[in-house]
């Protein structure tokens, strides 16, 4: 085995990537896109709705931890896989639910969703930062681009599907098979283990098993503080995707249409300052840069909870993308740079983020139940306080010395 992977396996496999992220973001819109619709045909209040994602995020709680080890000993591609068959079933599962009626059913068909969802975007990031270490060149900003660009496209074709009269229950059936389908193609050319070993710079600690790096990474003072950063801003995602079309509608009076065209605008935006990440890493620091843009977010998310006019709110939902946008793969990156805990590591992160984004939202949505759906936006702020204390820990501490 030579001690690097050939640029061509690396680069295939960065591919592989892009698409799985495209995918994965397309398959997470197309579910929130019909959100509302979900909320209409149970009649839902926002604390009923609150309380039964905060039920399916339960499924987060089990995968998350479980994503680095499991990927260390079944390998990427079958934990990929794995996530995705949970997710998909658990998604046929929701439209069945919505079909029949039943709360309950849907309840718990979301925490095979949140499960497979969480390993699988767990299992993507893992890949990611070792595909980023094999060519030694940052990814993850473009791979989570990709996602944003997934979502936009997803939460387009949901509107359109939407428009034309399209049922919950067949949109999601058929998203979730053509998904699936796609994550067991594209997954096959994921670096294998062999090959993540022939570049690891620590391939003498090959006895060590995966669980034991984990909890090391678990004790990284360094680590814990960039996934407690990525926590705080993780909630700028997680709630717009599942609030941010309510809020509009709610809020400012807009129609089910003008409401997801502002979330697509929300994506668009996230997916057009990934895209430039390259450019803006390369003219600021990387802690600089991130902490300009939670700024931003928070001057975003009072606009959006108390703007007078509808335009000054939209200027408020630009300004919050712009701050979702680079946090999360700005973190994975300070944590990749060595193959040998990157897996451990990015899973620490995934497990704080991951875990932000599926049980934030619905507590947001328990809030919303009093003062309404953009005014509860602003309690998002408080963490992001945090997160903006925290961005000094995604510095090259080699660089620093």
């Amino acid at each position: 085995m030579t001690p690097t992977i050939a640029k061509g396996r690396a680069n295939r496999a960065a591919w592989a990537c892009l698409v799985l992220f495209f995918v994965y973001g397309f398959a997470v819109a197309s579910w929130l896109s019909r959100l509302p619709a979900v909320r209409d045909a149970l009649s839902l209040r926002p604390s009923d709705l609150g309380m039964m994602l905060l039920i399916g995020s339960l499924g987060s709680l089990v995968a998350l931890p479980s994503s680095g080890p499991l990927v260390g000993v079944i390998g990427a591609r079958r934990t990929a896989r794995i996530g995705a068959g949970l997710w998909a079933a658990g998604l046929i599962g929701v439209a069945i639910s919505v079909q029949a009626g039943t709360r309950t059913g849907l309840s718990l068909c979301l925490v095979a969703v949140s499960c497979g969802m969480s390993l699988w975007a767990a299992t993507m990031n893992i890949e990611g930062g070792l595909v980023e270490a094999a060519r030694r060149s940052i990814l993850l900003d473009k791979l989570h681009a990709m996602f944003s660009i997934g979502t936009v496209v997803g939460a387009l074709a949901g509107a359109f599907v939407a428009s034309h009269g399209v049922g919950v229950g067949p949109h999601l059936v058929v998203t979730a098979i053509i998904a699936f389908g796609v994550v067991i193609v594209d997954s096959h050319f994921f670096l294998s283990d062999a090959e993540i070993r022939s570049f690891s710079s620590a391939t003498a600690e090959g006895s060590e098993r995966v669980k034991g790096r984990t909890r090391r990474a678990w004790h990284e003072k360094r680590t814990v503080l960039i996934a407690l950063m990525v926590l705080c801003a993780g909630l700028l995602e997680g709630s717009a995707n599942d609030w941010l079309a309510l809020s509009m509608i709610d809020g400012y009076r807009m129609d089910s249409a003008q409401g997801s065209a502002v979330l697509s605008m929300f994506l668009a935006v996230m997916a057009i300052v990934r895209l430039s990440s390259s450019r803006l890493h390369r003219r600021f620091r990387a802690d600089s840069l991130l902490r300009t843009l939670l700024i931003l977010a928070c001057v975003g998310l009072a606009l959006v909870g108390f703007a007078p006019t509808t335009w000054l709110a939209l200027v408020g939902v630009v300004l919050w993308a712009m701050g979702a946008a680079l946090v999360f793969p700005t973190g994975a990156s300070a944590l990749s740079r060595n193959p040998e805990m990157t897996a451990a590591r990015v899973s620490v992160l995934s497990t704080v983020n991951y875990g932000a984004f599926l049980i934030g939202p619905p507590v947001l949505g328990m809030i919303a139940e009093h003062v309404g759906y953009h005014r509860a936006m602003v309690v998002v702020i408080l963490p992001i306080l945090l997160g903006i204390a925290l961005t000094p820990q995604v510095r090259d501490p080699d660089s620093a010395r």
